[in-house]
């Protein structure tokens, strides 16, 4: 390694990529290993789970460093496509790593407990994006009880307490949203060539739940097994 390297300061840009660029190479070489020599038989999925969680902080804390850079618009694009583009993903999902990375920032219990093992990605995705929506009012969020809670429930439980957490503390934010996602409501049902039947839809959260039960009961009848 040039003597160079060591000479450098830590607030260089020509550190900082050289450094992270040894770094990631590092990361690269590592999960290569792992992934050819690791007999499958042997690996502890919870723990390759959380390894795999912690990396996924890092990719929204990245993302949105990203963003806060500007790199999307260098290639004119929205940070969310730029994003998805970069990290064969969705926008969906590039959305959702945009969000994490920038509440982590917010959140340090929570951004803590996932580096730490202790809660999972999707548990703190679904934090993040509590805070995300109550905006200033993130205030109310005591990081060690949403820590727990996401220990002790389910995901599904856990989107709960957040719903019910934002009617609480942003009542006029939660209505607001209700009614945008009322007026964008949509669904059409049409017949393909083939006698198959595509189903595309915008529903709230009521009216899509009640179309999940019904697909769900549906698919349970004998009739189709």
């Amino acid at each position: 390694m040039p003597e160079s390297y060591f000479e450098l300061k830590p607030e260089s840009s020509a550190w900082s990529g050289v450094a992270m660029s040894v770094e990631l190479r590092t990361l690269e070489t590592a999960i290569a290993d792992f992934d050819r020599e690791a007999d499958d038989d042997f690996v502890d999925p919870r723990r390759l789970s959380a390894a795999i969680d912690r990396l996924q902080g890092k990719l929204c804390r990245v993302v949105a460093a990203a963003r806060t850079r500007g790199d999307h618009l260098l290639a004119g694009q929205s940070a969310c496509t730029w994003v998805a583009a970069q990290c064969q993903m969705s926008k969906t999902t590039a959305a959702d790593r945009l969000c994490v990375g920038e509440q982590l920032r917010n959140l340090p219990g929570i951004a803590e407990a996932l580096s730490a093992g202790q809660i999972g990605y999707q548990a703190t995705a679904v934090i993040c994006h509590l805070s995300e929506q109550v905006g200033e009012k993130r205030q109310y969020i005591d990081q060690e009880h949403w820590i727990s809670h996401a220990q002790r429930f389910s995901l599904k439980d856990l989107r709960y307490l957040t719903y019910e957490a934002r009617v609480r503390w942003d009542c006029e934010g939660f209505e607001r949203q209700t009614e945008e996602d009322f007026e964008l409501r949509s669904l059409d049902l049409s017949e393909t060539t083939g006698g198959m039947y595509r189903l595309d839809a915008w529903l709230d959260p009521v009216g899509g739940a009640a179309l999940k039960a019904a697909i769900e009961s549906l698919s349970k009848s004998p009739r189709h097994r």
